[in-house]
């Protein structure tokens, strides 16, 4: 047994280096010709068009696809299907770095990443696929008959895509936890296949089965294969297949071969987030289901009862990745689903009839009106729940605190088939483990004389805390969600001082001291700031770095340490030459130059930046966000995530 175990270990150790290895694309070190043709993700947003190349050539050469951005987007207009030809420089995409997986690359597989004026792109007219043809005859037939918004939501719970659905929409459906049905899952895919069961049940069983294949098939092609749309399809005809066989259904198997069959293909979807969340929750399904209907169907009607048990079980199967995520949690959310759930089981399969329908009978689009009321419906009770203020704040936790609550979970289920004095015992230890776990991990903190150099939704941020424990937060543009989520990640207790290229609006009136390039705050009073006036919050002394009336950065002191922290804005040729020289001139401990490139610090300074270039000696790109533990004349710098 323990050889075996060994054997699979290695085996998928080996595999998960051949998929990021298929991955990964050639090192181009100067200016490339590239020529490729645009998939139907393109989207235009402030000025700028986001986009994926596929059929792409590289000098000449056919090569991977592209993740491409194009500034001054207004003056182009680019199509799904249409060629475009430009030069540019090409970066390799790290699925791997600061602390996250490029979720966003590796579905496109996409090893590039370019960014161009549009001024440079020569674009001329190409055919789309068949499925993209689909896909914009839907969009349009969408959008004609619906409002803008309510196309936006039908058109992702048709295909997946969230693009065109508002941000404030998604906000709301992720506060009261129905997010869910804007992403084709097991829940469509359930509905689909029981559509499929009730019109073909009068079939031949080999012809039903053969249908519903290819009807799946053709499905996954049009939502691009996702991890959650392929698990929920592999489940559904393996459920089909013993039906088919009269052979009994085993869920758990179910699961582990949809499982085997998208990491054979997907070695690295493991760290896709999609992935993830749609395997945990149907486990948390599988786990729990019974139990909880069990104990719900003795007070509850059993419509009510089925739907509460398998969103309660799906919730907290997935817990660990929504403190992970979304860092809260609604606890009116079961209630929201038992309500939206039954109008959207009626909803989706309307929907999809209706889509099916009008590709073949354009003027059948008109049916999707009916669609639009359903999700006016939606809409409204999702609109009722957020307005609740029942968000209850959660904390990510290291990874042994998940495998302890996946681990209560089995321990909770009829899969463990011990007495049950014995699931109470082994339930009873693991919930005293995970309370002592947490207990000692919050008392714990963040300790002193630390520094966190980090990322953060692409915005660079210091946080330190002195030796007489005083916190100072230096930002590029403050991010309060972001940050908070950060602070829950690393068990931070708060921050005293927050120093900000931006104003930071109603956030400053939770620490102590803010300050920002115009003015600073401390207690009530509110002072203005001129050029490099220094001044103090607490402990540390901090002033802004002007260049030529530019500003270029702030210094701040700490224990024996002098550092400068960086902008991320456009600074001249001749402004950077100024500052360089200052820097060299200036005995920093730390120079944080962040996206700047091309700046030279004095040769003792430690440089940190985001780019591996040539100036710093650790980067974010390559080492992830780093801790800096540092006493009064010594330091050590080690990765954090």
């Amino acid at each position: 047994m323990l050889v075996a175990i060994l054997v699979v270990f290695f085996a998928g150790l080996g595999w998960y280096f051949v998929g990021q290895s298929t991955f990964e694309g050639r090192v181009f070190s100067d200016t490339c010709a590239v020529v490729g043709r645009v998939k139907d993700d393109a989207t235009l947003k402030d000025d700028r068009w986001s986009l994926t190349l596929d059929q792409v050539s590289i000098n000449g050469q056919g090569d991977k696809n592209i993740v491409l951005y194009i500034y001054d987007g207004n003056a182009i207009d680019i199509k799904a299907g249409d060629f475009l030809a430009f030069e540019s420089e090409i970066s390799n995409v790290k699925l791997f770095e600061l602390g996250t997986f490029n979720t966003y690359a590796y579905r496109r597989n996409a090893p590039y990443v370019a960014s161009v004026n549009s001024s440079a792109v020569v674009a001329s007219p190409g055919q789309m696929r068949y499925d993209e043809v689909i896909r914009d005859t839907t969009k349009k037939m969408l959008q004609a008959n619906m409002s803008a918004e309510n196309a936006g939501i039908c058109y992702s719970v048709l295909f997946g895509d969230k693009s065109l659905v508002s941000t404030d929409t998604k906000q709301v459906y992720n506060k009261i936890g129905i997010v869910h049905i804007l992403t084709v899952s097991g829940l469509h895919i359930g509905f689909l296949a029981a559509l499929l069961f009730f019109l073909l049940k009068k079939c031949n069983k080999y012809v039903r089965f053969a249908i519903i294949f290819a009807v799946l098939l053709l499905y996954n092609i049009l939502c691009g294969f996702s991890p959650s749309v392929l698990r929920a399809s592999i489940m559904s005809l393996a459920l089909c297949l013993a039906s088919l066989t009269g052979k009994p259904y085993d869920s758990l198997c179910a699961l582990s071969l949809a499982g085997f069959v998208i990491l054979l293909s997907r070695p690295l979807a493991a760290f896709d987030v999609g992935f993830l969340m749609s395997f945990f929750s149907v486990m948390g399904i599988i786990m729990l289901y019974k139990r909880f209907f069990k104990l719900f169907d003795k007070f509850l009607p059993t419509f009510a009862a089925k739907y509460l048990a398998v969103t309660l079980s799906a919730q907290i199967g997935i817990l660990p990745f929504a403190s992970e995520l979304f860092y809260s949690y609604n606890i009116v959310s079961p209630i929201a689903n038992l309500v939206i759930l039954p109008i959207f089981s009626v909803v989706f399969p309307v929907a999809f009839v209706v889509f099916v329908l009008s590709l073949v009978l354009p003027f059948a689009g008109a049916l999707f009106h009916v669609v639009d009321w359903g999700a006016v419906a939606i809409n409204y009770i999702a609109g009722l729940f957020a307005g609740s203020n029942t968000v209850v704040d959660l904390k990510p936790y290291p990874i042994v605190f998940s495998v302890l609550f996946c681990l209560m979970i089995f321990a909770s289920s009829y899969f463990l088939m011990v007495e049950k004095v014995t699931r109470l015992f082994l339930l009873s230890v693991l919930v005293f483990a995970l309370c002592c776990g947490l207990v000692v991990y919050d008392s714990i903190g963040f300790g002193k004389n630390k520094m966190h150099y980090a990322s953060i939704n692409s915005s660079e941020i210091v946080y330190v805390v002195n030796d007489s424990g005083q916190s100072l937060l230096i930002c590029q543009d403050f991010d309060g969600q972001q940050w908070s989520y950060y602070k829950h990640r690393f068990n931070i207790k708060g921050e005293d001082y927050v120093v900000s290229f931006s104003d930071i609006g109603d956030e400053a009136d939770y620490v102590k001291g803010f300050a920002y390039p115009n003015e600073i705050t401390y207690g009530t009073n509110t002072y203005s700031l001129e050029g490099e006036t220094c001044f103090e919050f607490g402990d540390y002394k901090i002033h802004f770095v002007y260049q030529d009336n530019t500003l270029v950065g702030v210094e701040y002191s700490v224990n024996n340490f002098k550092n400068f922290f960086a902008v991320d804005d456009y600074l001249s040729y001749n402004i950077k030459e100024k500052l360089s020289l200052r820097l060299q001139s200036t005995r920093y401990a730390f120079c944080f130059l962040n996206k700047q490139r091309q700046l030279s610090c004095f040769d003792d300074s430690v440089t940190l930046g985001v780019y591996n270039t040539l100036s710093n000696d650790f980067s974010l790109r390559s080492f992830g966000n780093l801790e800096i533990n540092f006493g009064k004349t010594a330091f050590q710098i080690g990765r954090i995530d």
